[in-house]
């Protein structure tokens, strides 16, 4: 059966809870059998008050009540069961979910949108885990069903092979639609996800889309998908329909043929009454688990395309995690030597970085410079090891930066960004993010050495004070100066500056520049620069042109150089 196939891939989530699946599936064939004792009960109360033995149907009748109390409890216990499972196999497949996410290279994050994770973690896991209760569900009723065809067989033959006949033609009916069904949801899929992609990325660029005026363009994009997205609903909507048509029109004839066998074989004195109150009510319980293994269908063909990309990410299949060493830094300085390294990017056939070799010497405050393009950022992104190179190897104190493990790299390298992520908590939280035993007079020490410190006990919550969604509440020098600290906080040896001043006001530059200041005598700084005139001063300035490192040295000396005259000047002028 390929549901039963495909819910393999859930089969850790649910194997810790195997008995409490075992005990909702008897739970759920006592229950449908229960359904049958009512009838039967009813059969013979009918026969007792024929026979106007009264007391024996008032005996009856109390019995039913007594089932019926029996009932509710059973069904509020396999309702708390269900409810049970499906919350604990959620949440532990979410967090894996979430774990596998997180250990993805950095490309994985360009070739596929935040969006789109978010729905593979959040949205296609809740339906699929409720798939799964559905499907123990179905299987105890189908489990029910056979046994009581059994019990039916030896009651009448001709009874039982009527039935059988109907469950055999509802298969047929199911078996017809079930792919087309498939391809039908796969489309719909696909074509929401297309959406969300879209309205992402156009709501994260509201502002632009306003300056530039294209309001009306961009609705009509969003208006054509969605009635791609209505389309496609639309045909899908009328092949569950036609599925509904068959699958009830069968049912009609079968109840037809059966009821009419059962009063025909009652008037010949093969049955009683209680058989054909029985028989009526096995129609209604068949009856309901062809919907149920129907509705199973339906769900799971709208269901397969999630499964499969939750597969994707608990297979590996989608991306593998990021290999790392063994090796750990100690007592870092943080030289790091570029050696004939090259980078070639997947989506691009051009090297971005070509033949590099490079020194940054520790304790000094080095500067990478150069026009876009050049591969500044692209020296950044091996550093931190979002890629790998191509070719060639990177050293940091001597040892292979592949052979560090991750633990280590990221103890020892801190990036402050243009724009620096902040958690949506108060700004010491964001402090415990990094460190969590961290005590507020740490945090104030490697704030004051920020420059922001004051700026923070004027607050009036201060150290309590909730920064916003990603710092919305914070300005950018303020952002940035937070994230130095937070490095601080770290004890990285190794801090990179990624364009950190490109987008501050003359005042924030000044205080970034002069907690970098402080930072050289302890650590190694590497500066992405847009503005040269913030990095006259660094120690050594490499300025890169085409992948390649054509020249360093200090600002006095590239001036003699005609690419780095040319980057300075605009710069001057600016």
């Amino acid at each position: 059966m390929k549901a039963l196939k495909a819910l393999k891939t859930l089969k850790k989530y649910y194997k810790e809870d195997k008995k409490a699946i075992i005990l909702l599936g008897f739970l759920i064939v006592f229950s449908n059998f229960e359904v049958l004792f009512f009838a039967a009960i009813w059969g013979y109360v009918l026969e007792f008050i024929m026979a106007k033995k009264f007391l024996e149907a008032v005996l009856f009748l109390l019995l039913q009540l007594g089932l019926f109390f029996l009932d509710v409890a059973i069904d509020s216990l396999i309702n708390w069961l269900q409810s049970r499972l499906e919350k604990s196999m959620l949440s532990k497949l979410q967090s894996d979910l979430f774990s596998k996410v997180i250990d993805f290279p950095a490309v994985s994050f360009e070739e596929h949108s935040v969006g789109e994770f978010n729905n593979r973690i959040l949205g296609d896991t809740d339906n699929i885990i409720s798939l799964f209760t559905n499907f123990v569900s179905l299987l105890s009723r189908f489990v029910a069903a056979f046994l009581i065809l059994i019990v039916f067989v030896k009651i009448n033959v001709v009874l039982g092979l009527e039935m059988l006949f109907f469950a055999i033609m509802s298969f047929l009916i199911s078996k017809y639609f079930s792919p087309r069904m498939k391809n039908a949801n796969k489309k719909v899929k696909e074509e929401n996800d297309n959406l969300m992609k879209e309205t992402t990325q156009l709501l994260s660029g509201i502002r632009e889309v306003k300056a530039l005026g294209i309001k009306k363009h961009v609705n009509s994009l969003t208006k054509t998908r969605l009635d791609n997205v209505f389309d496609l609903s639309y045909k899908n909507s009328l092949l569950s329909i036609g599925h509904y048509a068959m699958e009830w029109g069968v049912y009609a004839v079968f109840e037809f043929i059966t009821l009419f066998t059962a009063a025909f074989l009652f008037y010949h004195g093969s049955i009683s009454i209680a058989i054909i109150v029985l028989v009526s009510s096995y129609l209604n319980n068949i009856n309901q688990s062809v919907n149920g293994y129907t509705s199973f269908i339906k769900d799971y063909q709208k269901l397969t395309v999630s499964l499969e990309r939750i597969s994707e990410i608990l297979n590996d299949k989608l991306y593998k995690k990021e290999n790392f060493g063994n090796n750990t830094l100690n007592n870092v300085n943080g030289n790091i030597i570029f050696n004939k390294v090259s980078l070639t990017y997947d989506h691009d056939a051009k090297p971005t970085l070509k033949n590099l070799s490079l020194e940054i010497k520790p304790f000094c405050k080095t500067a990478i410079v150069g026009s876009s393009g050049s591969g500044k950022t692209s020296i950044f992104n091996l550093l931190l090891r979002y890629f790998n190179p191509t070719s060639g190897n990177i050293t940091i104190d001597g040892v292979n930066l592949l052979d560090i493990s991750e633990e280590s790299l990221r103890e020892n390298i801190s990036i402050i960004r243009q724009d620096t992520f902040l958690f949506n908590m108060s700004i010491m939280d964001n402090f415990r993010m990094v460190k969590s035993d961290i005590t507020l007079k740490e945090v104030r020490q490697a704030c004051k050495k920020a420059y922001i410190d004051n700026y923070i006990m004027e607050l009036e919550k201060g150290y309590d004070t909730i920064v916003g969604e990603n710092g919305v509440n914070l300005s950018g020098g303020q952002k940035q100066r937070l994230s130095i600290a937070r490095a601080l906080i770290k004890d990285t040896k190794i801090i990179l500056f990624d364009e950190a001043t490109s987008a501050l006001d003359n005042k924030s530059q000044e205080y970034i520049k002069k907690t970098i200041d402080n930072l050289v005598k302890d650590h190694t700084i590497i500066i992405i620069a847009h503005r040269l005139s913030t990095i006259i001063d660094s120690d050594n300035i490499i300025l890169m042109d085409k992948g390649k490192a054509v020249a360093n040295g200090k600002h006095k000396d590239l001036l003699k150089n005609e690419i780095y005259k040319e980057l300075y000047t605009p710069d001057i002028i600016k």
